[in-house]
């Protein structure tokens, strides 16, 4: 118990001096931008990243990061043991998914961006795999599910698109969390986002 206090006391203290010295960060819009020309269940990544975190129980970092991987360029998918999780639910729980671009975490949990090396000391994963586009393309399983998400298009979402479906499932959820939400963002992302589809 001593030692779990010790490492939550010298997490916030490294979360404190991140922020303040900009080494960790909010995902910014260039990082939505790159993120809402590909789609998932109906959304863009954008859309499902930004605003369903809520509502997705805790577990879903692995396909939130792979979504995230699967959009931005020479990011790498990383899978790891992190000590903050593991203190919450267990050894067994305490397995967390990331992306890593050049020398920056994008934690989607979080929806913070930080310095590498200022993550893995506050984190400190163990038990790391990384993987590559190239290594990820490798895996026929891995190659069918890159390709399905990067060739999904607006256009298979308006109403006679082959996925317009999925549209069906998602909006209405999405939809009644904006309805519910004081985020005057989501409300406005939403609708114009309806507009494009041509939802009514």
């Amino acid at each position: 118990m001593l030692k779990e206090k010790m490492y939550q006391a010298r997490m916030e203290m490294l979360l404190k001096k991140g922020i303040k010295n900009g080494d960790i960060s909010p995902f910014d819009i260039s990082l939505y931008k790159q993120l809402e020309n590909v789609y998932i269940n109906g959304l863009p990544v954008s859309m499902y990243i930004k605003y369903l975190r809520p509502i997705i129980p805790p577990g879903k970092c692995f396909e939130r990061s792979l979504y995230m991987f699967i959009s931005l360029e020479n990011s790498i998918l990383v899978r790891g043991d992190v000590l903050d999780l593991e203190y919450k639910y267990g050894k067994t729980n305490s397995r967390h998914g990331w992306i890593e671009i050049d020398n920056y975490v994008y934690d989607p949990s979080l929806l913070l961006k930080f310095k590498k090396d200022i993550y893995y000391e506050i984190y400190k994963p163990s038990n790391v795999i990384k993987c590559t586009k190239e290594e990820y393309l490798s895996n026929k399983e891995g190659k069918i599910q890159y390709n399905l998400i990067k060739n999904t298009k607006l256009n298979d979402y308006l109403p006679d698109g082959k996925r317009r479906f999925e549209v069906e499932a998602t909006i209405p959820v999405i939809s009644e969390i904006a309805k519910l939400s004081n985020n005057k963002e989501l409300r406005e992302d939403l609708y114009n986002y309806k507009k494009l589809i041509k939802y009514n």
